[in-house]
């Protein structure tokens, strides 16, 4: 390699780094000054979106490798789904919440996508060991996306 592309490839390297950095930056600043359940649900939140990233973007290559990534994604799913309505105590919407009243108008209809998203997950954790191919898992995994969807949509303040 020439000096000339190595000195191009380091400048590529050190912008990549430092736009991660930035990027990390204004995910943390986006929780800043969050504490107590606030702060859990929104890390909650970042966990749910983790995981459904990371089923969505699977690489099935290496089968075994896929499974157990999937199995682990929709145990993390299920297990923020079942407990959803824990982390939005009533009134709680100080510091920087993104909850809206209708949680606590509905809450009915919250517990029910909240079930809705630990189903969506369990069926994805029961389909993996014999999946082959990613949309083994499609169906499931958009019922997942879908929970997400009419959550923000109801009980989330508009961006």
């Amino acid at each position: 390699m020439s000096r000339t592309s190595f000195v191009h490839c380091a400048g590529i390297m050190v912008l990549g780094i430092l736009a991660a950095g930035l990027a990390l930056n204004g995910l943390a600043g986006a929780h800043s000054g969050a504490t107590g359940i606030v702060k859990e649900r929104m890390d909650a939140m970042k966990a749910i979106a983790k995981a459904t990233k990371g089923l969505s973007t699977q690489s099935w290559d290496n089968l075994e490798a896929a499974r157990r990534a999937t199995i682990a994604n929709a145990r993390a799913l299920s297990v923020h789904g079942r407990d959803m309505v824990r982390l939005f105590p009533k009134g709680s919407v100080h510091g920087p919440s993104e909850a809206i009243g209708a949680i606590w108008d509905q809450p009915d209809e919250f517990a029910r996508i909240a079930k809705a998203l630990s189903d969506a997950a369990d069926e994805i954790e029961r389909t993996a060991p014999a999946a082959q191919t990613s949309q083994d898992i499609s169906g499931p995994l958009s019922r997942v996306t879908e929970t997400c969807k009419a959550c923000h949509a109801d009980f989330r303040k508009k961006k």
